[in-house]
């Protein structure tokens, strides 16, 4: 396979569904695959809860954190989601960026592949 731009968008809360795990997981496999595909993941609406450093997570979740920032890929959070949910940029896991929805929207748009968790 060719390689490809992939969008990840991360939009549920840390806690009560896998699709969290399931999606980070997925950008980690992704982006350490022989294709070295290059990887965006997009942390919005309730998403941006996972990106708070005191987050509890699990011995899997730590390690695909770790991985997570290892590896090639890009990590992004809304800027707007944060505001419409009291997160703050002090209150976060580095090394994420923080951007504009219109921001977001050129990411999507030149992606070829767009998975949504």
């Amino acid at each position: 396979m060719a390689k490809k731009n992939i969008a990840v968008t991360i939009s549920s809360p840390p806690h009560g569904k896998d699709n969290v795990m399931e999606g980070l997981r997925m950008a980690v496999g992704l982006c350490a695959g022989v294709d070295e595909h290059q990887v965006s993941v997009i942390f919005c609406g309730d998403g941006v809860y996972n990106v708070l450093s005191d987050v509890q997570r699990d011995e899997t979740s730590i390690k695909c954190w770790d991985m997570l920032k290892k590896l090639n890929l890009k990590l992004f959070v809304d800027g707007k989601s944060m505001e419409e949910n009291g997160v703050l940029e002090a209150d976060m896991d580095d090394p994420i960026k923080i951007v504009k929805r219109a921001d977001i929207v050129k990411i999507l748009g030149s992606s070829d592949i767009h998975l949504d968790f």
